[in-house]
């Protein structure tokens, strides 16, 4: 038997990003990948706890890599959100939080926008198109932690 060769799959997404623009080495990568996917949880998460970039930065890297609009929770009045646009359990799962809904489109916040999968359970969900709004993941976690705690206060 032969040792295996594989080399790792290609990079993609927001790995991919800060490798090119040099915000991260090849090795800080590999390291963070490997954590994460040893812990089971998103990449965005490993890096932020791991300290490789400060969270309010790579929501800025985010929001101008990937052309979407920046905005700083903090300054969000809550009780203004949307209610029931989106299923509770999509948005934990998927870390979204319904900003604003309009004729044919929804706003949502996230963290990563190159996390695809989030924002087409959301368009299947409410059959509008959607529009990604980067937010820095610390305050997002919040967010819906808090929106979270309400919902189940309501019930």
């Amino acid at each position: 038997m032969r040792p295996s060769t594989a080399s790792p799959p290609p990079l993609s997404g927001l790995p991919r990003a800060l490798l090119q623009a040099g915000k991260l080495t090849p090795q800080q990568v590999d390291a963070i990948q490997r954590n994460a996917a040893t812990e089971k949880i998103p990449f965005i998460d490993a890096l932020v706890r791991d300290g490789a970039i400060d969270a309010k930065a790579l929501a800025m890297f985010c929001a101008t890599h990937f052309g979407c609009p920046l905005l700083d929770l903090t300054a969000l009045d809550v009780q203004a959100l949307p209610q029931k646009v989106i299923d509770d359990r999509l948005m934990q799962s998927h870390r979204v939080v319904v900003l604003a809904r309009r004729a044919h489109k929804v706003s949502v916040a996230i963290a990563d926008p190159t996390q695809t999968t989030a924002l087409d359970q959301v368009k299947f969900q409410t059959g509008l198109a959607v529009d990604p709004v980067v937010v820095a993941l610390p305050q997002l976690t919040e967010l819906i932690a808090q929106l979270s705690q309400s919902a189940e206060q309501n019930l």
